[in-house]
């Protein structure tokens, strides 16, 4: 009954034709929007699996949903009634903006976009995701998830499995967006364990080019942003003969880690490495500083700039999204507590001093009444007032009202940074180096801790520098535990599991405890502070006292290489004047091999006499590549795969020669770079 041009719009749905991938049998992906998807998935597939396996004795207790990777989704039947009951208003008028056509007044249809995306993101946190940890409980096993990089909120999606699971890449520069809302949901909500799919690589990172020195690195890193469960990618099964090498790979991607990998004996010593650390960052409750908001957006992100900023400044955060302000309540002091799920398997985070409201710049009307109710319960609610809400359901002028309370009354410190709202609040770094007169500033080592209550509590810290870290730290102790003057400290290596005290005092106040710390590039340590009475772990044992070194090469006149392994490899035996790099040959054949090598060499009486009797020589093999297994005077070898490359070798007896057994196992490159050459030269 309008005369005028109109335009009809007709709107309909069909599937995406996004396929599983990567898959050797490929389908289409189910429907992330409505349970019956992953329903319909798992019927097909991880019930018959898991049924399959029960009727084999039953050894599956996970199963777990892998990184979002096949782009999105904003549709599924009964789409619209789902809008209508969660954002209070009718889609219709407003559907032709979702595709793109102007509606309305400005701004009103990107506020209605904004409505429909949550929906989307609302849907696929509880049909999917939820759906899936329901499922997997109703089978009896865990449920693990990786929640990032696709149109939801990480956090909360991460925060139904029993296991939230981040991922982070060799050369992938800061992965911390891949594992902080995995290891935020396992803190809010309770989890003991926040895992992380670990060593990925793209063609460029992978090409065998891992190492288990490599691997410590940067797991390192992971375990300082709070994982405490690394995820190895990946282990590729090997049918054929060992002449078949370097064998199967997944494709461009991987670190490669199987038994064709020369170095591969040493992998048991760096499991236990890593057994030890996951172990210490497995106990007590997380003890994070700040809570910092990611906004009521979908998908959401804190700027790296501002998290790299925390880390410099020595201080520990969590993440947390809209959906998790339900379930904080204020604590004493100011401070922020997390009540854990239910079906939690550890306690809830320690108390947070505050909660900060990230860099987004919309809040929902929603939002606010939850941040009002932190605050006006005397919680330290700290962030810049938004400019607006980005929901077309909020009404306006309640909106306004709730900012007026919160920034006009004064319950809300309109500070800018998380790192400026911490230090206004007088909350001291987790870890900060003392200054030294005359001495630039230094960043603080990177840092997670674990607060153990009465027990005491745990820190790691790493230096994540091409520079060493050397000179007193102070450690800000978590809320559970003792005061610095009732605690005794340890320096724990995970390499070895020794555990050596600490000159240790109280700080600048009874809850900082001031200690020396001295680590190489790119090096880690734990420090244990444990009262009186407290045991270390069982896996600790008292560290030997600070050794002799013994640099052999001006001891021996030469080495012998007994015995090559490997394809392609050099005659045995082969006489070297010194270790060297092999990739410095003259030879061909020894420059471009991959593969292992025994060395033997022989020190003399008169070399050992200036040691005699002492049982705290180390033998000092220099820079390794990549590991090597010792053997002295026949005794069973010993695994060194990081450095310093450094053997004890017990009582020095100086009335008979030392004989040395090296069997030094580099990685495949060497190889690889022989083969390329060859094959330009024009070899078949």
């Amino acid at each position: 009954d309008r005369p005028g041009r109109w335009l009809l719009v007709r709107v309909g749905a069909t599937s995406t034709g996004a396929r599983c991938a990567p898959a050797t049998l490929s389908g289409l992906e189910c429907d992330k929007l409505s349970p019956a998807g992953i329903d319909a998935h798992w019927a097909a597939m991880p019930a018959r699996l898991l049924a399959a396996d029960r009727a084999a004795g039953g050894a599956v207790r996970c199963v777990y949903v892998d990184s979002w990777e096949v782009g999105g989704q904003n549709w599924t039947d009964g789409f619209l009634g789902e809008f209508r009951r969660r954002r209070g208003y009718d889609p219709l008028p407003w559907l032709p903006a979702a595709v793109g056509l102007r509606v309305g007044e400005p701004g009103k249809a990107e506020r209605f976009l904004w409505d429909w995306n949550r929906t989307v993101a609302d849907l696929i946190a509880e049909n999917y995701y939820g759906r899936f940890a329901a499922l997997c409980r109703a089978a009896g096993v865990r449920a693990s998830a990786q929640c990032h990089g696709g149109p939801f909120d990480g956090v909360r999606c991460a925060g139904f499995a029993d296991e939230p699971q981040g991922e982070f890449w060799l050369g992938g520069g800061n992965n911390d967006a891949l594992l902080l809302p995995a290891v935020s949901a396992a803190h809010l909500r309770g989890r003991r364990v926040a895992s992380a799919e670990a060593f990925t690589t793209d063609a460029a990172n992978g090409r065998w080019l891992a190492t288990p020195a490599m691997l410590r690195r940067e797991g390192d890193r992971a375990w300082a942003v709070g994982v405490n469960r690394l995820v190895c990618h990946s282990f590729v099964h090997q049918p054929f003969a060992d002449t078949v090498r370097p064998g199967l790979s997944l494709g461009a991607h991987g670190s490669h880690l199987n038994r064709h990998a020369p170095w591969w004996d040493a992998m048991p010593a760096w499991s236990d490495y890593a057994a030890r650390g996951q172990a210490l960052l497995q106990e007590g409750r997380p003890c994070a500083q700040a809570l910092l908001l990611l906004g009521d957006g979908s998908p959401n992100r804190l700027p790296p700039h501002q998290m790299a900023e925390l880390r410099r400044d020595g201080r520990t955060f969590d993440l947390c999204s809209a959906a998790d302000l339900p379930s904080l309540r204020p604590g004493p002091g100011g401070t922020i507590l997390a009540d854990a799920a239910p079906d939690g398997d550890a306690p809830p985070p320690a108390p947070y001093a505050l909660v900060w409201l990230g860099a987004d710049p919309w809040l929902t009307l929603d939002s606010l009444r939850h941040l009002r109710r932190l605050a006006e319960g005397g919680a330290r609610v700290t962030g810049s007032r938004p400019i607006g809400s980005p929901s077309l359901a909020d009404d306006p002028a309640a909106w306004r009202a709730e900012c007026d309370a919160l920034w006009g009354g004064g319950l809300v410190d309109p500070v800018g940074s998380p790192t400026a709202a911490l230090r206004e609040a007088g909350v001291a770094p987790r870890v900060v180096p003392v200054p030294v007169a005359g001495c630039a500033p230094r960043h603080a080592p990177l840092v997670a801790c674990r607060d153990l209550g009465a027990d005491g509590a745990t820190f790691f810290l790493l230096a994540d520098s091409d520079e060493p870290f050397a000179g007193e730290i102070e450690l800000s102790l978590p809320p559970g535990a003792p005061d610095a003057a009732a605690l005794r400290a340890f320096l724990f290596d995970a390499h070895d599991g020794s555990a050596s005290p600490l000159d240790a005092r109280p700080g600048g106040d009874a809850r900082r405890l001031r200690c020396a710390l001295d680590l190489p590039p790119h090096g880690s340590a734990f420090v244990l502070l444990r009262p009186a009475g407290v045991p270390l772990p069982p896996f600790a044992h008292p560290a030997e006292p600070p050794p002799a070194v013994l640099d052999p090469g001006p001891e021996i006149g030469g080495w012998t290489i007994v015995a090559f392994d490997g394809p392609g490899a050099p005659a045995a035996p082969l006489a070297v004047p010194r270790l060297a790099s092999w990739s410095a040959s003259d030879d061909p054949a020894l420059r471009f091999f991959s593969g292992r090598a025994v060395y033997r060499a022989t020190i003399p009486p008169e070399a050992l006499a200036p040691h005699a009797g002492r049982d705290d020589v180390r033998l000092d093999l220099g820079d390794v590549r990549e590991v090597a297994a010792v053997s002295v005077n026949g005794a069973p070898p010993v695994v060194l795969w990081d450095a310093p490359f450094r053997l004890r070798l017990g009582r020095i007896d100086a009335t008979r020669p030392l004989e040395l057994e090296v069997t030094v196992a580099n990685g495949w490159p060497n190889r690889l770079i022989g083969d390329a050459a060859a094959r330009a030269a024009g070899a078949a």
